[in-house]
């Protein structure tokens, strides 16, 4: 089995390609920066957005709390008339109240609970691109970068240093044959765009 190696025809490609991965490696930190920061920021938009309508939900229950008791008090007060055949007082304008009153809380509830189901699913989405992932569970967004970032781009860099570090060690080396010699030596491997 003939050996296998590696053709080097430029160190410094190599040195570009260190720098370019560190690079990439910074410019992705930078993006899920900017990422995160952005998510927890629409996250805190929503949670304040949500709180809003829950505050109005508790006001439109309180106000059919109030239009409630006013209905009953007006019912409690009620006496038959003989003379006309009605409740005095009617207390129609109560009932309207409650009614009105009874809608603003279901319209109030519908905005709250579509508000709760956006929140909620923004904090799911959030936190699948936070999780740290495990056996069965590949890593979110954020830890899938900060390992790239933090660990791959690192090793990968320091072993493309060695790699150069010996490639340089080589390219050092004398490599024999007399200068006297009429024989060339020659690289079968070179290309004549290399040249």
């Amino acid at each position: 089995m003939a050996e296998q190696g590696v053709y080097l025809r430029d160190v410094n490609s190599l040195c570009e390609l260190n720098n370019h991965l560190q690079f990439a490696a910074e410019a992705m930190a930078n993006i899920e920066d900017n990422v995160s920061g952005y998510i927890n920021g629409v996250k805190d938009v929503l949670e304040h957005q949500l709180s809003i309508l829950r505050e109005r939900l508790e006001k439109a229950q309180e106000q059919l709390s109030r239009a409630e008791d006013a209905l009953s008090r007006c019912e409690a007060s009620q006496h038959y008339d003989d003379e006309s055949g009605t409740y005095i007082p009617s207390c129609s304008w109560e009932e309207r109240e409650v009614r009105a009153a009874r809608q603003e809380v279901e319209r109030c509830q519908r905005q709250y609970d579509e508000g709760k189901r956006i929140v909620d699913e923004c904090e799911r989405e959030i936190s699948d691109y936070n999780t740290i992932g495990g056996l069965a569970i590949p890593p979110g967004g954020h830890h899938l970068i900060l390992n790239m970032v933090q660990s791959q781009t690192v090793r990968a860099t320091e072993q493309l240093r060695e790699y150069i570090g010996d490639a340089n060690e080589v390219l050092k080396q004398d490599v024999g044959g007399n200068g006297n010699s009429v024989e060339q030596i020659t690289n079968e491997n070179i290309q004549v765009d290399d040249i």
